[in-house]
């Protein structure tokens, strides 16, 4: 029996391309910079049912909170671990 696998390779090759165009590809997602008149940006986080709303400036490093130093403000070393 002669069996012609060219044909059967082809149709083969062609069901697999088509399963690969099918897929849907995932879409990487960009996010810019929002920057007010002033050059800030604003930056929420959230943890359980804990919100920190900050404003993020170009400066020198520092950090502050609510006016004061980050070191002054965080006084415990639990709180300045992370």
């Amino acid at each position: 029996m002669d069996v012609d696998l060219t044909k059967h390779l082809k149709a083969e090759v062609s069901v697999k391309k088509e399963l690969l165009v099918e897929q849907p590809v995932e879409k990487k997602i960009v996010y810019e910079r929002v920057v007010d008149a002033k050059g800030r940006s604003y930056a929420t986080g959230k943890r359980k049912r804990s919100v920190v709303r900050v404003w993020l400036t170009e400066g020198k490093g520092a950090f502050t909170v609510n006016g004061r130093d980050a070191k002054v403000y965080f006084k415990r070393g639990v709180h300045k671990s992370v």
